[in-house]
């Protein structure tokens, strides 16, 4: 947003503010870069499985926004299925059992016990 007022005369002694907050809740953008050693982890792991990981960003909500406003990096990071946070919503199995090998794989990367 600072890029932007800057481009602009009336803007830039007028800057645009925003208040991430909610109430009691701070949702604040997040970013954990490519390059963060837990992204690391959940890509290789992925790819010993054979799976080609998707890293990318999204544009929605989610529970880890109060982290990222601790200063956790997170990651998102799920298995595949259909009908989020609808009345049908699922999972693969089988997407669900790589999904926690992963999780379970880069858990111990993380914690440095290989």
């Amino acid at each position: 947003m600072h890029h932007f007022c800057a481009q602009d005369r009336w803007l830039r002694d007028n800057p645009i503010e925003i208040n991430w907050s909610l109430g009691d809740l701070y949702f604040p953008p997040m970013d954990a870069p490519v390059d963060h050693p837990l992204v690391r982890s959940l890509v290789t792991d992925m790819t010993v499985l054979g799976r080609k990981p998707d890293v990318r960003g999204v544009e929605f909500m989610t529970n880890a926004a109060p982290y990222a406003g601790a200063g956790v990096s997170p990651v998102i990071f799920e298995p595949g299925g259909d009908g989020f946070h609808g009345h049908d919503e699922n999972v693969e199995i089988h997407s669900l059992l790589e999904t926690t090998k992963v999780i379970a794989a880069s858990t111990l990367d993380w914690c440095g016990t290989r």
